[in-house]
Formats: structure tokens, C-alpha cells, sequence
């Protein structure tokens, strides 16, 4: 795209300028006054001066902007652009940016053959792939009696798109359930350590392995004694996300609310994410995936700028997400019809479901199971134990 003619706009200053002439000259004109002529004749030759000036000194003005890959909606970031002068001197302009936060700090004179940077802040406002192709540049110059406005596009060699990503936030009372969620996360794996020191020393009973036995005890007391050590810790907690559209015919989501549910998800995926906790998510209707690593999760909310609204009104398609998820133990629903109209739907099918709309959240509770080791004890046999200090 080559850059287009420049725009020239006559100002008040200009416009009562022009009329000041005029009436010289025809003050002039009526009154046979040679030097009242003159001035009137001055200003306007001054006028049209001036109109040619403002209609040739933007041209030759390109301008090379550096975006970042990616960024998070209403959030600032920094821009660089370097303006180069391949035409007549140029002074006194200002750059305008669609994404920029207000104009850039003014360019008092650039002569030809020379280039100039400037850094200012910009923002986007909606998220996906956002694309800003055109500039424009505007001056008062000369005497401010008239407005010249250019327009051309970026030159970018990573191309004039960005990636806006969904700003990640959470709800205070799910930010603060993650945190406990992420200082209990451990990382045993239910199988006791091998080296880990016992506990007690015990009789040898019959299918005990023979490298349990602790053999300078035994010789010691002239008993078989085996070592005892403590029981394995249970496995950590596995996770999974599920989000989704589904709301019941006749109700009513804004899209607002959609976009609010996409925040809460991104907060979800970076706080796994920076933990280091592998989950399972999905995103319905599109089929699950599981997060292993970083870039997973990255890719992930790539697909979330992207993403656009897939609703359904059939509460079965939740039936459909059993197998995904059957290995989680805690699940996050999140959607953005009000949670009323399905946490009915969800609870049922999970172990522990964590149900979120774009206003509230609700949390699962696990179920609790009387212990049985108490019971063991009471009914094993009252053979008395031998506590050595470890």
C-alpha cells in the first residue's frame, strides 16, 4: 500500500487569515490605496504559500513499527517506531497510532535523509488476532493556518498483528483456594522410600520379605525383627478444567459474560501452569487435552484469543466428558450462563466439581470415609512391639 496524497484542512486561524486579505484587497481596491493593496496582497500571497508547504512537507515519510508477539487485553505495552524522511524536510507533526495511548510526543523538524525514534504506550481493547495497518501523521505547520494529515501503513518485517490474549483474573475466593490447592500439591507418589528410616521394629510374621529384617536387632535379641516404616503418602491431587457454552433455551448470555469466563480459564491455566501441575482440559465442543508442559499450556491460551462462542442446550454433552476426566479428582467448570442452570448437570458426574459462572463459585466437597487402620488395630493381635529409636 503506498501512502496517499496528503490531506490539507484550512484552520480558524487560517479561514480569518484568508478574510483579513480579502478585505485588504478590497479596501484597497475601492479605496485606490497602494499599501493597503500591498498588505492584503502580502497575506494572501502568505495564504497560498503556506497551503503549498503544507501539502509537501509530509511527503516522503515512512514509518517502521516493532510490536510484541503477544499481549493481554486493556493492558499497556511499549511501542518503538522509527520514522524515516525520504522527502522534503518535515516539521513540527505528530504520529497517530489506532492502538496508541494518546498521540506521541511532538516531532519538532526531521530533514530529509534523516530518522528519529519514539517509544510511546499503546493498548488493545478486544482479544484474537488484532491487526493495525495504517498510520497517520498530522502538522499545524507552517503558521498554523493549516492542517496537513498523511496516512500510510507500518513496515514491519514480523508483520503489523498481535496477539491479544484474554487478561487472566480470578475471583478472590478461587484465587484463594488455589493458593491452598498449590502449598499442599506434593510431589510423593504413593510409593514409600526405600531409604526412608523406620519407624519400629517388629516380629517377623509369616509372608514378611526377607529384606525387611533387621538383622543386627535380630542377632541382638536372638528374634527375627523386621522394620517397619511409614506408610506411603497418598498420590497429589490430579486436576482437570472444563470449559463451556451450555445454557438452556430461552436464557440469556452477554457476551460480556463470555469474555469474563475466558479470563477466569486463562487465570486457571497460568496458575497450573507456573506450578508446574499437569492437568487435563477441555474446552468444549473441542475434545480434551492434557498439559504437561509449558508449551502446552501456552498453546492453550493462544486457542483461548481465539476462541469464539460454540453454545449448546444439551445437557448430555456433559455425559460425553466422563472418560476425559474419569483420572481427576478435582475438576473446575467453568461457564457463563449462571451456574444455576447446569451445576446440577455437573456435580453429579465428577468426584469433586468446582462450579464457576462469570459472578460466582461454588466448591465441591469431598467425601469423607471412616479410616480403617484404626479398626486394623483394634482387632490385631496384642503381641507387644519393640520400639527402637531410629
Amino acid at each position: 500500500m503506498k501512502p496517499e496524497s496528503t490531506d490539507v484542512r484550512q484552520t480558524s486561524i487560517g479561514f480569518v487569515a484568508l478574510w483579513i486579505a480579502i478585505g485588504f484587497l478590497a479596501v484597497g481596491t475601492v479605496t485606490l490605496s497602494g499599501p493597503v493593496f500591498l498588505i492584503g496582497l502580502i497575506i494572501a500571497g502568505a495564504w497560498f504559500a503556506g497551503s503549498l508547504l503544507a501539502s509537501k512537507q509530509l511527503d516522503g515519510l515512512t514509518i517502521r513499527r516493532t510490536l510484541p508477539a503477544q499481549t493481554w487485553t486493556n493492558r499497556r505495552f511499549a511501542v518503538e517506531a522509527s520514522i524515516k524522511n525520504e522527502g522534503n524536510s518535515a516539521y513540527n507533526f505528530v504520529i497517530h497510532d489506532p492502538i496508541a495511548v494518546g498521540k506521541s510526543e511532538p516531532f519538532s523538524e526531521l530533514v530529509s535523509g534523516k530518522e528519529k525514534t519514539t517509544t510511546y504506550a499503546a493498548r488493545c481493547s478486544r482479544r484474537g488476532r488484532v491487526r493495525i495497518e495504517n498510520w497517520s501523521i498530522q502538522s499545524d505547520w507552517p503558521l498554523g493556518w493549516f492542517e496537513s494529515r498523511r496516512s500510510g501503513e507500518f513496515k514491519n518485517e514480523s508483520g503489523n498483528s498481535i496477539l491479544v490474549l484474554p487478561d487472566p483474573w480470578l475471583p478472590p475466593r478461587l484465587r484463594d483456594h488455589l493458593e491452598g490447592v498449590l502449598l499442599s500439591t506434593s510431589p510423593w507418589t504413593g510409593i514409600p522410600d526405600p531409604v526412608s528410616e523406620f519407624r519400629f521394629l517388629r516380629e517377623f510374621r509369616g509372608g514378611d520379605p526377607m529384606r525387611k529384617i533387621h538383622w543386627p536387632a535380630s542377632l541382638k535379641s536372638g528374634d527375627l525383627l523386621v522394620r517397619e516404616t511409614d506408610p506411603p503418602r497418598p498420590l497429589p491431587t490430579r486436576y482437570g478444567i472444563l470449559l463451556h457454552s451450555f445454557c438452556p433455551s430461552g436464557e440469556l448470555v452477554t457476551p460480556e459474560s463470555f469474555e469474563t469466563i475466558l479470563r477466569i480459564t486463562a487465570g486457571l491455566l497460568y496458575r497450573f501452569r507456573d506450578a508446574g501441575i499437569k492437568i487435563v482440559f477441555q474446552s468444549l465442543p473441542r475434545k480434551e487435552t492434557k498439559l504437561h508442559h509449558r508449551e502446552d499450556f501456552d498453546r492453550e491460551l493462544d486457542q483461548l484469543a481465539l476462541l469464539t462462542r460454540m453454545p449448546f442446550s444439551h445437557a448430555r454433552v456433559f455425559q460425553d466428558t466422563l472418560n476425559a476426566f474419569e483420572s481427576c479428582d478435582e475438576i473446575f467448570v467453568v461457564g457463563d450462563a449462571s451456574r444455576e442452570l447446569w451445576e446440577g448437570e455437573v456435580t453429579p458426574l465428577f468426584r469433586v466439581a468446582h462450579c464457576i459462572d462469570a459472578k460466582s463459585v461454588t466448591f465441591g466437597k469431598r467425601g469423607t470415609a471412616t479410616p480403617a487402620i484404626p479398626r486394623l488395630i483394634k482387632n490385631s493381635s496384642s503381641t507387644p512391639r519393640k520400639r527402637i529409636a531410629s
